[in-house]
């Protein structure tokens, strides 16, 4: 918290934003498995992007330039169908399992909504 890091839980996510008059943040890191939320994982990214991060061009940061905000998405290497201990790059095969799934769309929403994974 001294480096102005504010770790917060959904649950308590209403309450953080109105302690700040509802502004944004210019900075977000989401880092939250997916086993708890089901299919609703990939809509609960996109709607922690949209009342958390100030977003890359406009809201609170308008005119503040190049790196002055972010939204990251700690995704997971699950993703790839890779499971013998081999070597895995960007382009490599995907898995289509569930859980899978659920993180390649919400990393769909964050990249859409102009974030990082």
């Amino acid at each position: 918290r001294e480096l102005g890091i504010e770790p917060s839980e959904r649950a308590a996510r209403a309450a953080l934003l109105e302690s700040r008059s509802g502004a944004r943040f210019p900075f977000v890191i989401f880092c939250a498995a997916p086993s708890k939320s089901g299919d609703k994982y990939p809509d609960e990214v996109a709607e922690a992007a949209a009342e958390c991060w100030a977003g890359r061009a406009g809201g609170e940061l308008e005119g503040e330039g190049e790196g002055s905000s972010g939204f990251i998405f700690t995704s997971s290497g699950s993703v790839y169908a890779e499971d013998a201990g081999g070597i895995v790059r960007e382009t490599s095969p995907l898995t289509d399992a569930p859980r899978a799934m659920r993180l390649l769309n919400a990393e769909t929403h964050v990249l859409e909504a102009g974030g990082s994974v």
